[in-house]
């Protein structure tokens, strides 16, 4: 969870810096661009994999779905901002902009370090069909709950009321 939001931090980075100096598609971007849309398939993968196991395994399955949907959200508001990408001349604009980038940028820091904290340090790998009370542990801990949700909600505001006036 924690490398999805990361990834897609970069990429809004590497977006907005086009914003001020035009558009270009230097390696640098399409890698912070495929690492974002990787880090968010992996995430679905691995919640999808969460969801084959027992019952008594899953916790927190409502705010892990939340999780993915914001995650998938933000990622699509930020491809948004990356296919109009072009530099934007009105200082106005540009400053509400960069505002608006370190909130967003505050706030997934913020998040992210939540996440750490809340997270175990080692996630299993496999999921283990004998139901090892030692993987459940380790498995319903690393399940958001709306505490670690809620912070990704304001991001999503933040995104929406991006100042974009060229269409």
């Amino acid at each position: 969870m924690t490398e999805a939001l990361q990834a897609n931090r970069d990429y809004l980075a590497h977006v907005i810096a086009q914003y001020r100096v035009g558009k270009r598609d230097n390696l640098a971007y399409r890698i912070a661009r495929r690492h974002a849309h990787n880090t968010d398939a992996e995430l679905t993968t691995a919640i999808s994999n969460m969801l084959v196991e027992p019952g008594r395994y899953r916790t927190n399955i409502e705010e892990t779905f939340r999780f993915l949907c914001l995650n998938n959200a933000m990622l699509s508001y930020i491809s948004a901002l990356g296919a109009h990408r072009r530099r934007m001349d009105d200082e106005v604009n540009h400053q509400k902009m960069a505002q608006l980038h370190r909130d967003i940028h505050q706030s997934l820091n913020a998040l992210t370090e939540r996440l750490r904290r809340e997270l175990p340090t080692e996630q299993p790998t496999q999921v283990a069909s004998t139901g090892d009370k030692t993987l459940s542990a380790n498995r319903q801990s690393s399940i958001p709950t709306r505490r670690t949700t809620k912070p990704y909600q304001s991001v999503m505001l933040n995104l929406m009321r991006w100042p974009i006036t060229h269409r």
